[in-house]
């Protein structure tokens, strides 16, 4: 299955009812969550699914309001605190906080309540005008800029911190690109300095999307720290939102380019296996900063699924250690964060990003080569510009 992403439009009246279906689910959310841990706490049990399904239908039933919204998008926030409870008790997150207002965003509807009412060219001619309607809430225009599959399995709507609407439509099959074979084999280590490196010498810098407007971000959050309800605190809110979508979209942006690069060049590709959380729980306040900046987790997630749209590998590997290691002789070397450069006594001298790409590459199986590449921009082996996507700051 994939998820097809695409901005809506719709009147006010329909925005402002989704708005409020929206707090009216999230107080839905709580009071499940509510519910739940005073049954654990008195029986030493969590609730099941299909108990926190029929607790919702019984809230639902009880409440006027709650009747406006659609029964299985009521339902599904039962789904939505079991899935957040189950990560919990996998050791994946934390136990489900109760959640505000204004961070609920999202309603499903899981298997029916939408319909298709039409479908027409837009001006451009490359995209189309869906008319999609939903129950409960009513019709929204959805400007879709590819074919919408027959074979739907849900209906997502969100809005953004910058009140843009978005329909996701959860389509049933696979999405395959045909790709050519090159044969090729690489590992990458991830990096602040170099966002990438190659163990065929191949690297690119990091955009530094958030470093670039660090000072228009922290005076919007000045000011928006500064100014009390009732007044144009919301404006102020709407200003910083605006500011992360942009870094934000154009991250994403620049990051699935690179990775159909990487894809189109290599078939299969080796990198590391980070634990992002340890990383930014041990590092200082900077560290932190520019950890989060460059986002290793999306990244990753995204070289994944273009991979395997490609019908092509990504392996990961443990990376205890791998720029400290002489990819020559194997002996290893205390080298703080500030050490570019690993010299050992084998008479090894290169740069310890490509150094721990060559660990990487010899932990999933391969042997690397025996003199390493010359360190160049991936670019020049691609069709690609060397610069990041247009971005515009403050």
């Amino acid at each position: 299955m994939y998820t097809l992403r695409f901005r809506a439009y719709a009147s006010s009246d329909v925005l402002r009812e989704l708005k409020s279906q929206l707090r009216l689910l999230c107080e839905a959310y709580n009071t499940l969550r509510y519910a739940d841990i005073a049954f654990h706490e008195r029986d030493g049990k969590w609730l099941n699914r299909t108990e926190l399904r029929q607790l919702a239908l019984d809230l639902r039933r009880q409440d006027r309001e709650y009747k406006r919204v659609f029964s299985q998008v009521f339902q599904n926030v039962a789904d939505r605190y079991c899935e957040a409870r189950y990560r919990f008790l996998q050791g994946l997150a934390r136990f489900p906080r109760e959640r505000k207002p204004e961070r609920y965003r999202s309603l499903v509807y899981p298997q029916k309540g939408w319909k298709i009412l039409s479908t027409r060219p837009a001006r451009s001619g490359r995209k189309s005008w869906i008319h999609l309607s939903l129950s409960g809430l009513g019709v929204f225009k959805v400007l879709a800029h590819r074919p919408l599959p027959d074979k739907i399995s849900r209906v997502a709507v969100k809005v953004t911190p910058t009140n843009k609407v978005f329909v996701s439509f959860l389509v049933e099959g696979d999405l395959h690109v045909q790709s050519e074979r090159t044969g090729k084999v690489a590992a990458l280590d991830l990096g602040i300095s170099h966002l990438l490196v190659t163990s065929d010498g191949h690297y690119v810098d990091n955009p530094r999307f958030l470093e670039r407007v660090l000072s228009r971000y922290r005076s919007l959050s000045r000011l928006l720290s500064r100014k009390r309800k009732g007044s144009n605190r919301e404006k102020a809110r709407l200003r910083l939102a605006r500011l992360l979508e942009r870094v934000i979209n154009a991250k994403t942006d620049f990051y699935y380019k690179l990775a159909n690069v990487l894809a189109r060049y290599y078939d299969v590709l080796v990198m590391e296996d980070l634990n992002v959380v340890k990383m930014t729980r041990d590092g200082s306040r900077t560290l932190n900063r520019h950890l989060r900046d460059v986002s290793f987790s999306r990244f990753s997630s995204i070289l994944k699924w273009v991979f395997q749209k490609h019908g092509k590998e990504v392996r990961e590997v443990n990376p205890a250690y791998s720029s400290q290691i002489c990819s020559r002789c194997g002996r290893r070397h205390n080298l703080s964060l500030s050490d570019r450069v690993i010299t050992c006594q084998c008479g090894l001298v290169l740069d310890r990003d490509l150094n721990a790409s060559l660990n990487l590459l010899r932990r999933a199986g391969w042997e690397p080569p025996v003199e390493p590449a010359e360190m160049r921009p991936l670019w020049q082996a691609s069709s690609m510009k060397q610069e990041a996507p247009p971005f515009r700051a403050g």
